[in-house]
């Protein structure tokens, strides 16, 4: 871009500013001269930065985008986007929007008229000589060509979020091999295994409280007896240590046992 192209932006956007003050008075035709000056070569839209999301979020919310296409489908009044009107037009006016958006002569002096300089409906149709049913017929279609421009670089900006999400590594989506049944089954047969092998451990643990002796042992045992004392003959085999320690243990126990009994008869014959 060459000095005289700057200095043509520069002095654009500043009369594009000013002409919400004393340049409110100048003729919507003679401002568009002014603004549209031939002795320029043409700026192209690659010479100025198109709008893109970001910065449409900071000119505009998502409420105001709804407010204008409510207004472009005949929805609302004009009255509520109002105060939206000169932000569009001055993103116009400086060339923000793409160059796909063809307004007439008579829409770019109804643009702005509102939007930059001002001014009501009245004093537009008394300068254009136009009903203001046609005016604001106009002015609708301008609202409408903007609301669908200004939609499609919301759209744009979630198509190329969406295209970011598909373009990831497509092994880090793959499915998994195991389904979600086989994988219940197999931490069940874990869960079993490791269940069966406590319930072994906790039976040998308990196998030494064990009582000996078959049903028909207990039976002749139990028969017509008056002892306090009965042993069973124990089935298992156990070493000779273990049987000394048994019999040393049951010696104890009986001496214990007949000397409480004895004494239970001392007491029972007094």
């Amino acid at each position: 871009m060459d000095l005289m192209k700057k200095f043509w932006i520069d002095f654009r956007q500043r009369f594009i500013s000013l002409l919400s003050y004393q340049f409110s008075k100048f003729g919507s035709a003679f401002a568009l001269n002014i603004l549209h000056n031939t002795n320029i070569k043409t700026v192209d839209n690659t010479d100025v930065k198109q709008l893109n999301k970001e910065e449409l979020e900071v000119h505009l919310t998502l409420y105001d985008l709804k407010r204008l296409e409510l207004y472009s489908q005949n929805l609302v009044d004009y009255h509520l986007i109002v105060d939206l009107l000169p932000i569009v037009a001055r993103l116009y006016f400086t060339q923000r929007f793409s160059s796909q958006i063809h307004l007439s002569h008579v829409q770019n002096a109804i643009l702005l008229s509102i939007g930059l300089q001002h001014k009501d409906i009245d004093d537009i149709t008394n300068e254009l000589g136009l009903p203001s049913g046609q005016v604001l017929g106009l002015f609708s279609r301008v609202i409408k060509k903007f609301a669908n421009y200004l939609k499609a670089i919301e759209e744009k900006s979630i198509e190329k979020t969406l295209t970011n999400i598909k373009s990831f590594d497509e092994n880090k989506l793959r499915p998994i091999s195991q389904t979600l049944d086989d994988e219940l089954e197999e931490a069940a047969q874990v869960v079993q295994r490791s269940e069966k092998k406590q319930f072994k451990e906790l039976s040998k643990d308990l196998a030494q409280y064990a009582i000996k002796g078959s049903e028909d042992d207990w039976d002749s045992a139990l028969k017509g007896s008056k002892k306090t004392l009965i042993s069973i003959k124990s089935l298992a085999k156990r070493s000779i240590g273990d049987e000394s320690g048994d019999q040393k243990s049951n010696e104890k126990n009986h001496k214990k046992l007949s000397f409480s009994h004895s004494l239970a008869i001392i007491f029972n014959r007094q």
